[in-house]
């Protein structure tokens, strides 16, 4: 049976963002850092493929923070380093297999689309693990429906057959 997982940063250090997603979610993975992040949603898993992964964190262009709130550190971060490269990979890599094959992840978090640097690492992540990546450009809040606030999202698909690899869902 597959199974869909929220993880949340369990900073305290917030604009008030992270504690609200805590307080409309039930039962997320908190998570301090990149490890903390992946070993808990391996083991929520518990040997079930994953049919959606939501991240919620604080961000911007390129950067998912899954720890330390609105002062992550290096180990914290899914990002796109200043050489196109993902930022630890090895560790992304661990959730590699693990999704169903319509699989979506979703980065909830601020302004993640924005830039190269945004698109690249939604493409990046959505060809490491072979899903739909998808994340907003604009300003992220918490409410029940977790919708991407401003319509406007960017969606990668990294699925072996996809005729449509990049999305961009911004209206004009």
């Amino acid at each position: 049976m597959p199974v869909r997982i929220d993880v949340i940063d369990s900073a305290r250090r917030d604009n008030g963002f992270l504690e609200d997603q805590r307080r409309l979610h039930r039962n997320p993975v908190l998570c301090s850092d990149l490890a903390t992040m992946i070993m808990g949603v391996i083991e929520r898993a518990g040997g079930q493929p994953i049919e959606r992964l939501r991240i919620f964190g604080h961000g911007r262009g390129g950067l998912q923070a899954v720890g330390g709130g609105t002062r992550p550190q290096a180990h914290q971060l899914i990002a796109v380093e200043d050489n196109g490269n993902l930022h630890n990979n090895y560790l992304l890599s661990m959730l590699c297999g693990c999704f169903t094959p319509e699989a979506l992840v979703q980065l909830h978090g601020c302004r993640i689309a924005q830039g190269w640097r945004g698109t690249l690492l939604i493409y990046q992540l959505a060809n490491l693990w072979g899903v739909r990546v998808q994340a907003a450009y604009e300003r992220q809040v918490a409410d029940r429906a977790d919708r991407f606030e401003g319509a406007q999202y960017i969606e990668a698909d990294g699925r072996p057959d996809s005729l449509t690899p990049l999305l961009d869902h911004r209206t004009r």
